[in-house]
C-alpha cells in the first residue's frame, strides 16, 4: 500500500486563555503569529518559529483541556536554556541523556511540557530512566 507523503505536523494545544498563552510562546519561546496578536475572542492561533508550527486553541467542549508534551528539536539546547531561564522557571534539565541528546523542559501557562532537545556527543549526565 502506497501512503501519500506526510508534509508537516502541528500540535494543537488546548489553552485556558489564548492571549496570555500566545504571549508566553512569543516572549519566552520565540514563536510568532504571522497574522499578528490574536484576540481572545478568536479562540485559535497558529504560531511559527523557523520550521515549527504550533496551534493554540481555547479549551472547551470540542477541545478539552489536558496536558500535552511538545518536543522541539533545536540547534543548541544549552543556548535555548540560557536564554529562557531568565524568563520562565525551568521544569528540569538541561541534562544529557543516554540517547545522545541534551534536553530541558519548561511549562507553558496551562502546564503543557515543552521539551527542547539537541544532539550532543557529551557523556550522559543522568540515568537512563530519567525523562
Amino acid at each position: 500500500m502506497h501512503l501519500p507523503r506526510a508534509i508537516e505536523i502541528q500540535p494543537r494545544l488546548p489553552v485556558s486563555a489564548l492571549v496570555p498563552s500566545y504571549r508566553f510562546y512569543r516572549d519566552v519561546l520565540g514563536f510568532e503569529c504571522p497574522d499578528g496578536e490574536p484576540l481572545e475572542s478568536a479562540g485559535f492561533a497558529i504560531l511559527q518559529r523557523d520550521t515549527i508550527g504550533l496551534q493554540l486553541v481555547t479549551a472547551g467542549p470540542d477541545h478539552p483541556a489536558g496536558q500535552m508534551t511538545v518536543w522541539i528539536h533545536v540547534a543548541d539546547a544549552l543556548a535555548e536554556h540560557d536564554r529562557m531561564k531568565a524568563h520562565t522557571p525551568i521544569e528540569w534539565g538541561p541534562e544529557v541523556y543516554w540517547y545522545g541528546c541534551r534536553e530541558f523542559a519548561v511549562l507553558d501557562p496551562d502546564g503543557h511540557s515543552i521539551i527542547f532537545s539537541s544532539p550532543t556527543d557529551e557523556p550522559p549526565t543522568c540515568r537512563e530512566e530519567d525523562p
